[in-house]
């Protein structure tokens, strides 16, 4: 069985965090996904929303103020140590004083030096606060990015189970089809159009994919179902308004179950033998995605998700696919 990688959606997910509020008065979540947005999430203040590669250089150039407070602070302290040195080395030349002048001078003293102490108090506070605040956002930030990375590695093994367990059915298929390769291959060698279900449902919870090869080719759709649908029909015709299946013919044409604009329209893309077409189906988004592998052509179209789907093949004439084992990355 041949076995191919396939490249790893781009798209982002839907609870991926997108956006972060930099408005100083919000009180919402600050760090929001593009759904969230979409619900009115920051509707008064969206201004203020930056995407997540724009936070990098806002917090950098939040560093570069603070690197520059500090600087002030620490030429302010140097200064204050300038003055008491000042001080001290005339006090020192000094062999005779007045009492009102050495009280005066005694105040001068001890208001310098106290200002002092409170500036390096103060400046040692304020780079212990914004250190901890540095540490704890960057930890903050690696954590939510290890995670992030937790979640897609999860994802990655379910699609990867997925398309590994997934097999042609002996029973939800045209009686002319012949299964083989343990479930992996299906072919026909007469005419009509017939329908050939999986046995594995499409999950409702994540997003999956499965590649099909085309091996021999008469004529081909290759798309998604509802098998009572399907089976209600005989597998045979499926592909009209109402068939139950949504589809891209091996012409380039769309052919579906509710959406009368589509249907029969050169609005895909062609394929032929030996290519791979993957397939992507997104049961929350409500959408179905087919892509060439060869070329990274893409045609998306919506999907009625109120019954369960799973994914079909039509076959026409001498005509043979393959579902393939794939390496996801």
């Amino acid at each position: 069985m041949d076995s191919i990688q396939i490249r790893k959606s781009q798209e982002s997910q839907e609870k991926m965090v997108e956006f972060v509020c930099l408005n100083e008065f919000c009180s919402e979540f600050r760090l929001s996904c593009f759904k969230s947005i979409q619900k009115g999430c920051h509707l008064s203040h969206q201004k203020d929303l930056r995407q997540i590669a724009e936070v990098f250089i806002y917090l950098s150039n939040q560093l570069n103020i603070c690197d520059q407070l500090l600087n002030q602070l620490i030429n302010l302290n140097k200064s204050m140590h300038q003055i008491f040195d000042k001080f001290q080395k005339n006090f020192n030349k000094s062999s005779l004083i007045d009492v009102e002048q050495l009280k005066k001078t005694n105040s001068q003293f001890n208001d310098t030096f106290f200002n002092l102490i409170e500036l390096k108090i103060g400046q040692n506070t304020l780079i212990s606060t914004i250190t901890q605040n540095r540490e704890a956002l960057m930890k903050s930030m690696q954590i939510g990015f290890i995670n992030q990375q937790k979640s897609g590695q999860q994802n990655l093994i379910k699609i990867q189970d997925y398309s590994q367990s997934l097999k042609f059915s002996t029973m939800y298929k045209h009686n002319n089809c012949q299964v083989s390769y343990d479930g992996k291959v299906i072919e026909t060698k007469n005419g009509g159009w017939q329908c050939c279900m999986c046995d594995q449902i499409i999950p409702k919870d994540y997003k999956i994919q499965f590649a099909i090869k085309i091996i021999e080719m008469g004529y081909i759709m290759i798309g998604i179902g509802v098998r009572d649908i399907v089976q209600s029909q005989g597998f045979r015709n499926c592909y009209e308004i109402g068939g139950g299946t949504y589809n891209i013919q091996y012409s380039g044409s769309c052919w579906n179950h509710d959406q009368q604009d589509k249907q029969g329209q050169q609005i895909s893309f062609p394929f032929s033998i030996n290519d791979i077409i993957i397939v992507e189906v997104d049961i929350q988004n409500k959408y179905v995605k087919w892509n060439k592998q060869s070329t990274n052509q893409s045609f998306t179209l919506t999907i009625d998700t109120s019954n369960d789907l799973y994914p079909c093949v039509h076959l026409f004439n001498q005509s043979k696919v393959e579902i393939l084992n794939e390496i996801f990355q």
